[in-house]
């Protein structure tokens, strides 16, 4: 049935509730509207809507209760009353009150929940097996109704259940009699449940709602609501209690989960340093989570405005969120933003800003969005920039390669110095310029420091892409994540080709020092002996006052001797310069080579 007015613009979630007894007619009585649970009850199908009246739901006894507060509904002189109303043999608390739609058509809204049952409704003893308890309309409802429900003797034993209660507790009615109600109980709310009943059965309390588990037959517990209440007779006698009970465990599962994923994001955001926000464009009204209070520094009971917040970024950056901003209202741009940010105590952070515009049917546009405290990172990708800078400017050739030594990449002196492209190395093992000139220990030990992913610094002798060969200072170290995992290797490699040369050619000329000073001190030892021994004959000769020519010819010897011992020292000098030139030439060379 269509629904007209004044109900057609009520939530279709009250039109179709199954909680209460609703009914909705127009300002005259006539019915517009009766929900499942009623027109079950009163057997009434939406096609007879339109014959039915108040004067065949409602008795003219009951009517004339309430007649005179309609009176004063429509003349704005009360919103609302509650009446205790009949609808055949059934009691209901009634609430009844105007209904005005947007065209000003009025009607009436009855909501109706169950009460004290009627007074005809006898209870037997506990040996009886039947009760007046059989009228159609109460069977019906008791029967069909969504919710369960049950009649307790006061001694808590079972009198009635309907297929509802059952299909929670996991019991048939049969079985259930044979239970005492707290057998449904977990131990721990067995004394909280007994001071309950004691309470409920001497009327300390009208009624009590509770939301806790039941043991259902398999040890299938559920969360439920129950709801007790007593009744009583005319004489004040407790005639039985009454529980509804509603399975809320999908809903405690909800509420848990969302609690859960609630706990989740809130440490997610702190250990992120991510806050949500809000903005409702038509209302100008700014909300945000715990978290972008903290990255503003600002306490959580501040309450700033769109233009406030504004004020929190950088100078030269304001300009550029509030364009960023407008252009997402008016053109729907994503917002995406990394800008720095002047906290409540002066300090400057940089933030991540996200924004989308959502607009839904019948709500205000709003921007939703997100704060995110980029400011470690900013700094480590700043310092990953000058280190990469430093790395691609060093004279120092740098390697790095991924965890089974492929090369990912190489500096521009590695490039300059083998003369291989960025992209012809890329994947490449870093042994592929190796020559054979490297000792084969220590080609055999790098490897196995490598494969035990150690530190190592040793020299190698590599050869370029157009066959020159260059000795190379490697000092290698692998790389680990934060699991302690290794990532790869970074190889740091100074080129000594020239230092190398330099060593080589001190070691040729120290060896041909050795050389010359073992073979030129023979040569030297004899005129030197020649010298001695004519010098110990003239002395000889001088304590034999032998004659002056003797002399004179031992002089002229040792003259001789003399003389050729200063040649000697001449060609031994001769042959020093020659090899300190030959050094100097052959370092000079290269360097220019270099």
């Amino acid at each position: 049935m269509e629904v007209t007015a004044p109900i057609s613009y009520l939530p279709k979630g009250i039109l179709n509730t199954s909680q209460f007894y609703l009914l909705i007619t127009d300002i005259k009585g006539n019915v517009q509207y009766l929900n499942s649970l009623l027109s079950s009850y009163l057997r009434i199908t939406p096609e007879n809507y339109s014959e039915i009246t108040t004067d065949g739901i409602f008795s003219p006894e009951e009517w004339n209760k309430i007649n005179d507060r309609i009176i004063e509904l429509e003349n704005g002189e009360a919103t609302l009353f509650t009446e205790t109303l009949k609808i055949n043999n059934l009691s209901l608390q009634w609430e009844i009150s105007l209904l005005t739609s947007p065209d000003q058509t009025s009607g009436l809204l009855f909501l109706g929940t169950l009460s004290e049952f009627d007074k005809t409704i006898t209870v037997l003893d506990n040996s009886s097996t039947e009760t007046n308890l059989n009228t159609y309309g109460f069977e019906y409802t008791f029967e069909q109704s969504p919710i369960g429900i049950a009649f307790f003797f006061p001694d808590g034993s079972w009198k009635k259940v309907n297929p509802k209660f059952c299909e929670i507790s996991g019991y048939t009615k049969e079985e259930l009699k044979s239970l005492h109600w707290t057998d449904l109980l977990m131990p721990k709310y067995l004394e909280d449940a007994q001071n309950l009943w004691h309470q409920l059965i001497h009327q300390e309390i009208p009624q009590h709602t509770a939301e806790i588990p039941l043991k259902g037959k398999n040890e299938d517990n559920k969360w439920c609501t129950l709801h007790f209440f007593p009744v009583f007779n005319s004489e004040n006698q407790l005639l039985f209690l009454v529980t509804y009970i509603e399975d809320v465990s999908l809903r405690k599962n909800i509420s848990n989960q969302l609690q859960r994923s609630q706990f989740l994001l809130n440490n997610l955001g702190k250990n992120t340093s991510i806050g949500d926000w809000q903005y409702d464009i038509t209302t100008n009204t700014l909300e945000w989570t715990d978290e972008i209070f903290y990255i503003h520094e600002l306490p959580l009971s501040a309450t700033p405005t769109m233009e406030e917040s504004l004020t929190y970024f950088a100078n030269e950056d304001q300009d550029i969120v509030k364009n960023a901003i407008q252009e997402l209202i008016t053109k729907g741009a994503p917002l995406d933003l990394k800008v720095k940010l002047i906290t409540g105590n002066g300090n400057i952070r940089w933030v991540h800003i996200l924004g989308n515009l959502i607009v839904e049917n019948h709500n205000s546009p709003r921007i939703m969005g997100s704060i995110q405290n980029i400011t470690h990172i900013q700094e480590q990708e700043e310092l990953i920039s000058q280190l990469s800078l430093i790395a691609r400017k060093t004279s120092n050739i740098i390697i790095l390669t991924d965890k089974h030594r492929k090369i990912i990449w190489v500096n521009e002196a590695y490039t300059k110095l083998t003369g291989y492209t960025i992209e012809e190395v890329l994947g490449r093992n870093p042994s592929f310029v190796q020559f054979s000139g490297t000792d084969p220990k220590t080609i055999e030990t790098l490897r196995n420091k490598l494969n035990n992913a150690e530190p190592y610094r040793c020299e190698l002798l590599n050869q370029g892409k157009s066959g020159n060969t260059y000795w190379l200072d490697l000092d290698i170290q692998p790389l680990f994540n934060a699991n302690n995992e290794l990532n790869g290797f970074l190889g740091i490699e100074t080129d000594i080709t020239q230092q190398k040369a330099v060593m080589q050619l001190l070691t040729e000329q120290n060896e041909k020092f050795k050389e010359i000073a073992f073979l030129q001190s023979h040569v030297l030892r004899r005129p030197i002996s020649s010298i001695i021994g004519l010098c110990y004959l003239i002395n000889l000769e001088n304590e034999r006052k032998l004659d002056f020519d003797k002399i004179i010819e031992y002089v002229n010897h040792l003259n001789i001797a003399a003389n050729e011992t200063d040649q000697v020292i001449r060609n031994i000098m001769d042959k020093v310069n020659y090899i300190s030139n030959l050094s100097v030439d052959s370092t000079a060379q290269n360097s220019i080579e270099s």
